[in-house]
């Protein structure tokens, strides 16, 4: 009988995941440090940022959001493959 419990395989999967997804959490959170900085009307005269900062900023941003989505697609199908019943009568 197969273990299903079995997370060895995926567990450094999951952690990768799990750490870009922290990585796009800080990446947001200073997005949007940048954004509300630049949009206010007395930014702190250290802190400034040109446009082109700005938008690569942006673009990192979402490659990295898409870098987890194909990955959480791929873990979905690797899930479903593994949960996939092998014989009509295991249903």
């Amino acid at each position: 009988m197969e273990n299903i419990n079995d997370d060895s395989s995926d567990s450094s999967l999951s952690l990768t995941v799990e750490e870009d997804a922290l990585s796009v959490s800080q990446l947001i959170n200073h997005f949007n440090a940048i954004n509300l900085t630049m949009l206010s009307p007395n930014p702190p005269p250290s802190v400034q940022f040109s446009r082109s900062v700005f938008n690569e900023l942006a673009e990192n941003l979402r490659a990295k959001e898409m870098e987890i989505l194909e990955k959480f697609k791929l873990i979905d199908q690797l899930t479903r493959e593994t949960h996939r019943p092998t014989d009509p009568g295991d249903r």
